[in-house]
């Protein structure tokens, strides 16, 4: 073999022994000291959580009046929310007559009425629970934990 080609093979390997000697080095350094690595990826910011609380009770029995009213062979059922709750958006009426059936309407803040219509007269059933709506999440609606419910007879 000429001196050249044994040159040349030399500088070839301690290349080649360099790059080992480097990451066995570097290996070492990541197990043997673990907080480096770690020190390198951990990372924290302080930020603000903005959270809410809100409890909304049932509105108040002289908020609602219930009436029977016949109108030809039907009787009309209705619940009225005389209201202007503060932080409420809404409320839902809930009217079930005799039969099992039951109408559910939503009015705002300021009352409104909810019907049920049915030919069985006797007594009725409604609840009206108080509604928060989050704003700009429709979807996202708070309900009382109780509902202000009342059993007329028609």
């Amino acid at each position: 073999m000429s001196k050249a080609a044994r040159n040349s093979r030399s500088a070839g390997n301690s290349g080649l022994w360099a790059r080992m000697l480097a990451v066995l080095t570097l290996t070492l350094t990541l197990v043997l000291a673990p907080g480096i690595a770690q020190a390198a990826f951990v990372s924290a910011a302080p930020a603000q959580l903005a959270a809410s609380t809100l409890t909304l009770a049932a509105p108040p029995a002289g908020w609602v009046s219930a009436t029977c009213t016949k109108k030809g062979r039907y009787y009309v059922l209705s619940v009225t929310v005389d209201a202007d709750a503060s932080r409420a958006t809404g409320f839902e009426i809930s009217v079930t007559g005799l039969d099992g059936g039951t109408n559910k309407t939503v009015v705002g803040a300021s009352g409104g009425t909810g019907s049920y219509v049915t030919v069985l007269p006797g007594k009725w059933n409604y609840k009206v629970s108080t509604l928060y709506q989050v704003p700009g999440a429709p979807s996202n609606v708070w309900r009382s934990a109780t509902a202000l419910s009342g059993n007329p007879t028609c």
